[in-house]
């Protein structure tokens, strides 16, 4: 009995373990971003930044960006929402001037979220346009957070 060895296309070899890898990993990110929204959705109803002085609007404070949120300012950031949220009051973030955030600023506003609705106070967005607000999409917490276009549209 003789084998005949065949060659083997490469380029087909390539595309159909890349095509594997890509099914694993979309599994795994359908799989955290279903553990975020159970953990988060109980309710139906950077040196570069600037993060302004929260103001005050009846019952939440309203906390502005500009710039970026990234690992060097989300720390900062973190003690600010933390502040707000132990003075029993709703947090309101303005990132209409927001250009950037990364996975640890994301990691910061899921952490202030968390914190907030485990008080009983409510965590809007506001604003959030172009990078930022793809980032949001594209984690899919766009559909745990409430997202408004503008301060007008809160209803305070």
């Amino acid at each position: 009995m003789q084998y005949k060895l065949e060659s083997i296309n490469s380029a087909s070899i390539y595309s159909s373990t890349r095509i594997v890898i890509i099914e694993d990993v979309l599994q795994q990110l359908t799989r955290i971003t279903k553990t975020i929204k159970s953990v988060f959705h109980k309710d139906s109803s950077s040196e570069s930044t600037k993060l302004s002085n929260p103001s005050q609007h009846l019952q939440y404070e309203i906390f502005r960006f500009d710039g970026e949120v990234n690992m060097s300012n989300s720390i900062t950031l973190k003690k600010q929402l933390f502040n707000i949220i132990s003075n029993k009051k709703s947090i309101l973030l303005d990132m209409t001037k927001l250009n950037f955030i990364d996975s640890s600023g994301i990691a910061t506003l899921i952490e202030g979220l968390h914190k907030a609705q485990s008080s009983g106070l409510k965590f809007v967005i506001v604003g959030a346009s172009n990078l930022p607000l793809k980032m949001l999409e594209l984690s899919q917490l766009d559909k745990v957070f409430t997202l408004f276009n503008s301060i007008q549209e809160v209803k305070f």
